[in-house]
């Protein structure tokens, strides 16, 4: 079939429609919510809760303001709210200028005062209440919260001394309360709100407005423009506010007033006060006072309300408060009024509800209800009592009431003077409102339809237990009737669930009738009592499978029972037990009465007088708890996508799930409009044992944003994991192979299959090479994955070893080279070139260096080459699932505490502006095991970046799911802005080498393999849009995309350019290289020329000049291939020597190696003393360094400063590089201008310089005496004697004597009188400091002789001159066999020895030596793991650990190499981030450390072509060097060229033997300090 084609244009502009009409996209969006709610047959069921104050948000159905004020003009109301009323002069001085201020704009002193304890004869409240001051009430003892220690009474009572008081002042009216604290600290109750405010007082007082509940506008409403809702620091401007993570007193964008519980209306109030602003930034801060302008703003926007708090005690000057009030006048004038709260419900009944308040004159309920009838996302009325019965519909267009009959009362007063109520119950059938009406006085039906009701009686067929038809309440009391949908097909069942009758019934629509179903409510629970009084029961979706389960608790008994059909019912019961029980869920009703709960972000929540003492006030259980007693089970991919959970302002839109997609890991765009999918069905171990892998391919049918057509293009594919669209079809990476396949026929199958590249190594799937990445420089990018390999390319026969980097690749040529890596899972660039990759517990670094550059010149060891931003040790997250792991003694994290990177992988750097400011460089990392994305902030600092956590991020994920199986992987930047990312949908992530033998039995390890869904995330404000197709795009309108904001785009662009040898626009390239108006444009323009081979002079001179330092950058890259014979060139690049940007300024540094000319030379070495602060720009430098300009730059740099010498460090690395040429005229040169003309004595600094040329030059094979000149050995020969001799006298400074030792050894020739000399310095006279400087200079001397001398001390040295003497030893073969020896002699202990030493001996490369040290050492080796492991079994089994002592342990033997705490060093793995404390587990890896060992722990052994052994783990590679890092943090950084055997141990680095030092007592001490410490 053919794909429907449209003009690109289309697609290229419409991306930003929505962008250029916000309004028309929120308006799109709002329909949708409509339809959204008018699809959601539990629409209505608020109406029958008990009582939660929580239950709005932003896609509930709004009461405006127009709707109830009465006045055509205004849009919003204020309501100024002051708390804490006592003292009355106090409030009248604060309050006086308000009141004039407000009298001035409508005749009214419009203030609530929330009054505490007054004076109610004192006259100044008459005045207040003439001028329309309210008296409202806020308790008469404040207590914070108003129930607590147990004393529900307490609370009650100063509730209603205050309540009385008001009504007894004359001429008062109060009508609204506020708890005492609502704004910092979780005081609400609605445990307070059914049982008190619902109720009347002794004296039949009664209020009926709180205003309590917090209200915080989001970047979730697209109605609110972004810098209303988000602040200049990118923090949410009103959330930031909350006081503390827990605070659940709030509801979000809903800015209206909301009945809870039928009697009580809640008027919430806004974020910020002034105590929360006080809080945040200290008093009278102007930013508070600007947001809360904003808040207002706000709501006048959403046609609302915004009801401020704030008090006299200094945290808002009075001023300020009129500043805000003239902000509402200047700016909205007549659209908004001032009100106090008895003012607005005069309005509210008057002109909403037709003089039909919510309670009756008794504090009963009236028979008011507001719902939205005909589902248009406003409120209705209905209003049925003996005084009125009517409906009122809202019609927004008009902004007026269309009134219709209402045909029942919902109340009424039965002959006896008793109060029939609970009669009606409102549902949905057909999308239709119903309403069935069931007492002993009336039954009947109706439905709502064409804004009229209608009787239908046949609403009542078969509503009938045990013969008797079902009545919905019995004088008055309620029978647990209620209706709701169960099974989410748009028809509510009626659930009858009181102590005496249960029953479901489902609504039949052929036979017009209700069934009754197989199942009834779970055993021992109902939704009422026989009194009608709350039993505990609620419906909530626990399991989030999208069907309501059923969570039932009282003072004696809980149970939780997930709903699993309409036939079987809630018969998956998760726990059940008794009141007091471990995990019982906490009590939902208390002997009838509401216990203050209700449940929010997926917890239950209490607040009663039982909670003030626990955490925020509060009690809480987690869905995750609740569910821990059974294994998770997968879900629908429509019940998973409502799992996932992103921060404000943005949604998240399900593009594909299975059947279209199953185990996508990876995906790309192609330029065809096809999106490529790569499935690694077969993990972890095939399909049957056999590959299983595909790649297929989406279409977008009708452009609608979504996918809807799947064609399988290639399977049977050996763990695949990443795709990129390239030619006519895909490079795959499947190790062990890179390869292309292409559909030659058509027929949406792969018949072409060419093998690319092959070697790669096999092993853990999860640690295999992966791809791709498009490169500015036009390679496509390959993460290594950790396995490394020795690659062939098959196109040209040539092999590159990869282990420890990563790869860039030529597919068309077969060319390849090694890149500065490694990275496990994704590799990311941002726009300017910068690479990024992640590992597991490294979920961001930078690649800082560029390793084909040190490539020119091994002699210069490679800079630390990843900077490393996010980890586990600095960047905690925050999951919201309940974590699946399958090693056995996995331990989560305490409650409240976060979790840490385990399985970071997928990075991407975000390249778009869609997603708004804040994420220019915005890092995104998908943590697997975490069922979540970290977004990280990335801020360029000098040749590299640091990073944090995204503002209002601090404690939440950028992404995260509820849903255990939800696995992210691959994350990219789609073609339109948004954020893609696959989820493999997984039970089992560990690979089964990590997973118990026992579990593994039991588990189905590729459980989901038949699932998978692809996601993306935009604004909440943007439509999607569909992929555009950039194959029928002319050469020219391609050149136009490489100036787009999106990096795909510009990418493919540039790709397509290059692959079309587009010739015919390389002038309009040109061009664009100096016109566009974005620097990308300018920047991709220029690698576009260069794979045209068309770049010039004249274009790259303009760009060293570019404004913008990224394009300066790599134009002066771009020029390495001309600039050594082009003279332009050469001028223009000299100029940017003092460029300001420290990333030009390194890529100067490498670039001005391809120019091989003495001036070069001379700007490398002014580069590196202006940079030599930045150790990567010196580095950088220094591989630039070649014979024909070493000379220029020495001299530059022995010139920079003649009297205190020039900087130290980078001269002698220029010397050893000199000496490394291996050319006499250079050392010759180079000591000719150290050596003084008049032989006088040399300077300090000269003449440790002459010794670092002079050791230099041996190094390479060449004495000195061979390389100077007579008169110059005579001049080196006079400076060795004089400091002989003041090495005799030690009358010279430390660092004096350290220079002449220095001399003596380098430039001496190593005699053996000089080596006695030096030895003499190791008496116990002498200063430990040149005690340890002797042993430092002798180590560097192949000499017998200077072992001797080392050893024959001993006996005297100090612990600190023994622990420098045997790591000194110890990286010298020879050596290590003369240690031997000597213990073998007897004259150094076995004991002497610590575990490391004893290790690296055992275990050294050597066999004479391994073989000698197995003998010598066996007396004190350790005894058989398995022996050792159960004679101190009672370390972890028993839980006696001492955590103070466990930390002095840790310190004394385990800081050398882990940190905790801010103690210790990054050598072996981060504790932090262990998954698996367990004590058993703890034991394990600290006694049998070999056991199982992480790749990259295992340690390294070297042996250098001077005899010298070092060993440590694999910290980093690069073409010319590796880094060793061994205890302590210290890194050996070895030249490739200097190694004459590197080999991996296979174990460990950490020693076994531990059991010498730790009895079984402190072991326990330090596992359990290991396993209680918090990160830092």
């Amino acid at each position: 079939m053919q794909t429907r084609r449209f003009p690109p244009t289309l697609f290229l502009e419409s991306q930003s429609a929505m962008l250029r009409y916000p309004l028309l996209a929120s308006f799109f969006l709002f329909l949708a919510c409509c339809q959204a709610n008018a699809n959601d047959a539990n629409r209505l069921t608020y109406l029958d809760q008990f009582c939660d104050p929580y239950y709005v948000g932003r896609d509930f159905p709004k009461l405006t303001t127009p709707q109830w004020i009465g006045d055509d003009k205004v849009e919003g109301v204020v309501v100024l709210a002051i708390d804490d009323l006592r003292d009355t002069a106090k409030y009248e001085a604060y309050l006086r200028p308000i009141f004039e201020r407000l009298k001035k704009i409508n005749g009214s002193a419009s203030v609530s005062i929330m009054t505490n304890s007054v004076d109610v004869n004192n006259p100044i409240l008459q005045t207040w209440l003439a001028e329309g001051v309210g008296l409202d009430a806020h308790t008469a003892t404040h207590p914070c919260p108003c129930l607590q220690g147990g004393d529900f009474e307490a609370g009650k009572r100063s509730y209603e001394d205050c309540v009385d008081m008001l009504f007894s002042i004359p001429n008062s009216r109060p009508v609204a309360f506020r708890f005492p604290c609502m704004d910092s600290k979780n005081t609400p109750s609605p445990r307070m709100i059914a049982e008190v405010l619902a109720s009347t007082t002794e004296k039949g007082n009664f209020l009926q407005i709180d205003s309590s509940v917090v209200i915080a506008h989001t970047a979730d409403d697209p109605e609110l423009p972004r810098d209303l809702v988000i602040d200049a620091d990118g923090q949410g401007r009103f959330t930031k506010y909350i006081p503390f993570p827990s605070f659940v007193n709030k509801v979000e964008n809903y800015p209206y007033p909301y009945v809870i519980g039928r009697k009580i209306w809640e008027f919430p109030c806004t974020i910020p006060d002034d105590w929360q602003g006080f809080n945040l930034q200290q008093p009278g801060n102007p930013k508070t006072v600007e947001d809360w302008k904003a808040s207002m703003d706000a709501a006048v926007l959403k046609q609302g309300t915004a009801s401020f708090v704030f008090h006299p005690h200094g945290w808002i000057r009075t001023e300020q408060m009129i500043e805000i009030i003239n902000h509402a006048v200047n700016r909205h004038g007549d659209r908004v009024a001032f009100l106090q709260f008895s003012q607005c419900l005069d309005r509210v009944n008057q002109h909403l509800l037709k003089g039909q308040p919510l309670r009756d004159a008794n504090g009963e309920d009236n028979g008011v209800r507001l719902l939205d009838l005909n589902a248009d996302g406003y409120m209705d009325v209905v209003i049925g009592n003996d005084q009125l019965q009517v409906t009122r519909i809202w019609r927004p267009a008009e902004r007026a009431w269309l009134e219709a009959a209402f045909p029942v009362k919902l109340v009424t007063t039965s002959e006896g003077g008793k109060q029939r109520k609970e009669r009606v119950r409102f549902g949905i059938q057909y999308g239709e409102v119903i309403a069935v009406a069931a007492d002993e006085s009336i039954r009947s039906a109706w439905r709502f339809k064409d804004n009229a009701w209608t009787e239908d009686r046949d609403l009542l067929r078969g509503l009938e237990l045990d013969g008797k038809p079902v009545q919905l309440a019995t004088a008055g009391i309620d029978q647990g009737v209620r209706f709701r949908d169960l099974n989410n097909d748009g028809d509510c069942e009626l659930i009858v669930g009181s102590e005496t009758k249960q029953g479901i019934f489902q609504w039949n629509r052929r036979k017009q009738a209700w069934d009754l179903l197989p199942f009834e409510l779970p055993d021992d629970t109902e939704i009422t009592f026989s009194h009608g009084l709350d039993a505990g029961l609620r419906f909530v979706d626990v399991d989030e499978d999208g069907f309501d389960d059923v969570v039932f608790s009282d003072e004696v008994r809980y149970s939780l029972s997930l709903f699993k059909s309409m036939k079987e019912g809630w018969s998956r019961q998760v726990s059940s037990g008794l009141r007091g029980d471990d995990g019982a869920i906490p009590m939902i009703s208390r002997l009838g009465t509401n216990n203050g709960a209700w449940f929010a972000d997926n917890s239950i929540w209490i607040q009663n007088e039982d909670t003030s003492r626990l955490p925020d006030g509060v009690d809480r259980m987690s869905f995750v708890e609740m569910l821990r007693p059974i294994d998770t089970q997968p879900k629908t991919a429509d019940a998973s996508h409502k799992t996932i959970r992103t921060q404000p302002g943005f949604r998240i839109d399900q593009v594909a799930a299975e059947p279209l997609v199953m185990d996508p890991v990876s995906f790309d765009w192609g330029p065809d409009g096809k999106f490529w999918v790569v499935e690694m069905a077969d993990y972890p171990l095939g399909v049957d044992g056999k590959p299983g892998g595909r790649v297929r391919y989406l279409h977008d049918v009708d452009r609608d944003g979504t996918y809807d057509k799947s064609v399988l293009f290639l399977e049977d594919l050996n763990f695949p994991n990443g795709v990129m669209a390239w030619g006519k079809g895909v490079l795959v990476s499947a190790a062990p192979e890179i390869f292309y396949a292409e559909d030659t026929d058509g027929d949406g199958k792969a018949d072409k299959r060419e093998t690319l590249y092959v070697g790669f190594k096999e092993g853990n799937q999860q640690h295999r090479v992966n791809g791709f990445w498009r490169g500015l420089d036009n390679w496509i990018y390959i993460a290594n994955g950790d396995s490394g390999g020795t690659v062939r390319a098959v196109k040209t026969g040539k092999t590159l070893d990869i282990n420890g980097r990563d790869l860039r690749i030529r597919p068309d040529t077969g060319e390849m080279e090694a890149v500065t890596g490694q990275s496990q899972y994704g590799r990311a660039s941002d726009d300017w070139g910068n690479w990024f990759g992640c590992n597991n517990s490294q979920a961001v670094y930078h690649y800082v260096t560029d390793d084909h550059y040190y490539l020119r010149n091994p002699s210069v060891p490679m800079q630390r080459p990843i900077q490393r931003i996010a980890s586990v040790d600095n960047t905690p997250i925050f999951p919201r699932s309940r974590i699946l792991s399958h090693w056995s003694g996995y331990k989560p994290p305490a409650p409240g505490e976060p979790s840490r990177f385990t399985s970071a992988n997928g990075i991407c750097i975000y390249r778009d502006e869609r997603l708004g400011p804040g994420f220019e460089i915005s890092a995104f990392v998908s943590e697997p095991v975490h069922n979540l994305i970290h977004r990280h902030q990335l801020t360029p600092q000098e040749v590299t970046f640091s990073g944090h956590r995204a503002p209002g991020e601090d404690r939440s994920e950028f992404v995260a799911s509820s849903d255990s199986w939800f696995r992210p992987a691959a994350i990219r930047t789609g073609p339109n802005g948004g954020i893609w990312f696959a989820d493999m949908y997984r039970l089992v992530l560990e690979h089964p080498q990590w997973i118990d033998d026992e579990e593994e039995k039991r588990i189905d390890l590729r459980a989901g393999h038949d699932k998978g869904r692809i996601y993306r995330i935009l604004p909440v404000t943007e439509e999607p849009s569909a992929v555009p197709y950039f194959d029928s795009l002319t050469n020219l309108e391609l050149t136009e995309q490489l100036a787009s904001s999106n990096g795909w785009r510009r990418d493919m662009a540039q790709h397509l350019l290059i692959e079309r040898s587009a010739s015919d626009v390389v002038p309009a390239l040109a061009k664009l290289t100096q016109t566009s108006e974005n620097p990308l444009g300018r920047l991709h323009a220029l690698c576009a020329l260069d794979g045209l081979n068309a770049l010039t002079s004249d274009v790259l001179a303009a760009a060293f000049s570019d404004p913008h330092a990224g394009v300066r950058r790599h134009a002066i890259r771009l020029a390495e291939t001309t600039l050594d014979a082009d003279a332009a060139l050469q001028g223009a690049l000299s100029a940017r020597l003092d460029d300001p940007d420290p990333m030009v300024a390194l890529q100067l540094a490498y670039s001005l190696g391809q120019w091989h000319s003495s001036d070069s030379g001379r700007l490398l070495a002014k580069l590196a003393v202006m940079h030599r602060d930045e150790p990567h720009i010196v580095s950088a430098a220094l591989t630039s360094l070649n014979a024909e300009n070493i000379l220029s730059a020495y001299s530059e740099m022995i010139s920079s400063d003649v009297t205190a010498g020039p900087d130290s460090p980078i001269l002698y690395e220029m010397m050893r590089i000199g000496a490394g040429f291996k050319q006499p005229k250079i050392v010759e040169s180079m000591a000719a201008a150290l050596l003084q003309e008049d032989g006088s004595s040399l300077s300090t600094w000269k003449r440790k310089a002459i010794a670092q040329l002079m050791g230099a030059a041996r190094k390479n094979g060449a004495a000195w005496q061979d390389s100077l000149s007579a008169d110059n050995r005579g001049k080196l020969t006079a400076e060795i004697g004089a400091a002989r001799n003041r090495l005799d006298d030690l009358e010279s400074t430390d660092d004096d004597i350290r220079m002449d030792i220095n001399l003596v050894l380098q430039a001496g020739g190593n005699s053996a009188e000089d080596i006695l000399l030096i030895a003499s310095l190791l008496e116990p006279q002498t200063r430990s400091g040149l005690q340890i400087a002797a042993i430092q200079e002798l180590a560097k001397v192949e000499s017998d002789l200077a072992a001797q001398e080392l050893f024959s001390g001993w006996p005297g040295y100090t612990p600190a001159v023994r622990k420098e003497l045997l790591e000194t030893v110890l990286t010298r073969t020879s050596w290590s066999l003369k240690l031997l020896r000597e213990i073998e002699h007897q004259r150094i202990s076995p004991a002497d020895l610590g575990s490391d030493a004893r290790k690296r001996l055992l275990e050294h490369p050597n066999k004479e030596i391994a073989t000698l040290a197995r003998a010598q050492l066996a007396q004190s080796s350790t005894a058989s793991r398995a022996e050792v492991m159960q004679r101190y079994e009672s370390a972890w089994q028993r839980n006696t650990g001492d955590v103070q002592k466990g930390r002095v342990l840790f310190v004394t033997h385990c800081s050398v190499c882990h940190r905790l705490e801010g103690k210790g060093f990054n050598v072996g793995p981060d504790l932090t981030g262990l998954t698996n404390k367990s004590p058993e587990a703890l034991a394990v890896a600290i006694l049998d450390p070999n056991r199982a060992v992480e790749d990259k722990f295992i340690e390294y052994a070297t042996v250098t072509d001077d005899g010298r052994t070092f060993s440590g783990i694999l910290a980093s590679e690069s073409g010319t060097s590796v880094t060793l890092r061994g205890q302590g943090g210290k890194e050996q950084t070895v030249l490739r060229e200097e190694i004459e055997h590197l080999r991996s141990t296979s174990r460990s680095l950490m020693p076994e033997g531990f059991e010498q030092v730790l009895d079984p007592q402190a072991l326990s001490d330090l596992i359990r300090y290991i396993a209680e410490a918090k990160a830092e």
